[in-house]
């Protein structure tokens, strides 16, 4: 669920960012030289959005542990005290 989440911006973003530029590229008067700065930006900015998301991704790290020894830690700790 949690790797679902952090690409669902990615993928968000890509969708809106081809929203505006074909937005921007039509209130431009179709100029090319706009279309090819805004796909260079937008190509940037994805690119880097999804390496930075890879990494973070790539760093954390999840233990999953069942809930019978979180429970018998939590015993443990409430009888020492």
């Amino acid at each position: 669920m949690y790797v679902a989440r952090e690409w669902m911006s990615v993928v968000v973003n890509a969708i809106l960012g081809a929203i505006i530029i074909t937005r921007l590229h039509a209130m431009y008067q179709r100029s090319r030289k706009v279309l090819i700065l805004l796909i260079v930006v937008f190509l940037f900015a994805n690119i880097f959005g999804g390496v930075i998301t890879a990494i973070s991704m790539k760093q954390s790290k999840f233990v999953i542990v069942p809930v019978s020894k979180v429970k018998a830690e939590i015993d443990n700790l409430s009888t020492t005290f």
